[in-house]
């Protein structure tokens, strides 16, 4: 038998797999329930509902865009060090979990009211995360283009991975690194 928790991220993991693939709202419980071998009614033992569900995943997306955060800061070294690490952490989570990530970018907005403003927040803070490093790698950069070349980055890293050119993992990796460094380096930034 199957951990709890482990059935726990199997469900998230496989509901993020078919809200990308058919939507939120297309997708039903009995449906997440097959793909990981059990009932409908047995997620209820998991989750309370659907919302719920979607709040697992939006949760565990944004806890591990902390942790990238988190890590990069525990490392010395230069501004610019510490932003291509995170670009790097960025690229791998992106490629290791597009399913989440994708999920919270689209889904998010489905959360009733009351559960999605306090990932909003901590959304939006670990977005001010990125603006700080990449403002303390060109000073001279005004605030709104500190904060768009963050987005942007981040925006470039998720639409590379999640396209799904059909390249090989790695030089996807690559590819994607790359691109967000040449990026922050357009504006000085990098």
């Amino acid at each position: 038998m199957q951990p709890t928790g482990d059935r726990r991220e199997l469900i998230i993991r496989e509901a993020a797999r078919l809200f990308v693939a058919q939507g939120y709202h297309a997708t039903g419980m009995d449906e997440i329930g097959e793909a990981v071998g059990v009932t409908g009614p047995a997620i209820y033992r998991h989750f309370t509902g659907k919302d719920d569900l979607l709040l697992a995943i939006v949760a565990a997306d944004t806890a591990r865009a902390e942790a990238e955060i988190r890590e990069v800061y525990q490392e010395t070294g230069s501004p610019e060090h510490l932003l291509r690490a995170l670009v790097g952490r960025r690229v791998r989570r992106a490629l290791a979990d597009a399913d989440l990530m994708i999920v919270a970018a689209r889904e998010v907005d489905n959360l009733p009211a009351g559960l999605r403003r306090p990932m909003v927040r901590r959304r939006r803070l670990m977005r001010e995360e990125w603006a700080h490093l990449v403002a303390e790698t060109h000073p001279g950069l005004p605030g709104p283009e500190v904060r768009a070349m963050a987005d942007g980055v981040m925006a470039l890293i998720f639409g590379l991975v999640a396209a799904d050119a059909g390249c090989d993992e790695e030089r996807l990796q690559r590819l994607a690194f790359e691109a967000a460094l040449a990026a922050l380096r357009v504006c000085g930034a990098g």
